[in-house]
């Protein structure tokens, strides 16, 4: 598997190496949050993944029929295929792709995390992001 995506349904082929990245978007955002770390990672040797999370980059009814197991759920399948196909394994989030990610290597063994502006505060057992603002 080597995807990188650049709307929700664009893959491309980039050359197969021992290490794969997963990266994860922000919350209501797109793969644009990450697009750009695309060229330099695969510079660097690495098969990326940036899958558009369910409900991101499409419509505004996609988005409000989405939720977080939904999210969590599909970060979680791709990372079990990347596991299952690739040496080395790293995940990169921004903002809520940043929690996910921190989250699933507490119950993933990866090669490293990088975690790029976390929320402070997350509550990962609960279907709605909106429960964690004050």
């Amino acid at each position: 598997m080597s995807t990188a995506s650049t709307a929700p349904n664009d893959v491309r082929e980039t050359s197969r190496g021992d290490t794969a990245c997963l990266l994860l978007h922000g919350l209501a955002t797109s793969t644009c949050d990450l697009q750009a770390m695309v060229p330099v990672l695969e510079e660097l040797g690495c098969v990326v993944d940036l899958p558009a999370l369910p409900g991101h980059g499409g419509t505004v009814d996609e988005f409000r029929a989405s939720f977080f197991p939904d999210w969590l759920g599909h970060a979680e399948e791709r990372l079990a295929k990347l596991r299952g196909e690739f040496k080395t394994v790293l995940l990169v989030g921004f903002s809520m792709g940043a929690s996910m990610s921190l989250h699933l290597a507490s119950r993933n063994p990866v090669a490293g995390v990088f975690a790029l502006s976390p929320p402070w505060h997350w509550p990962l057992s609960t279907s709605d992001p909106a429960d964690a603002l004050p």
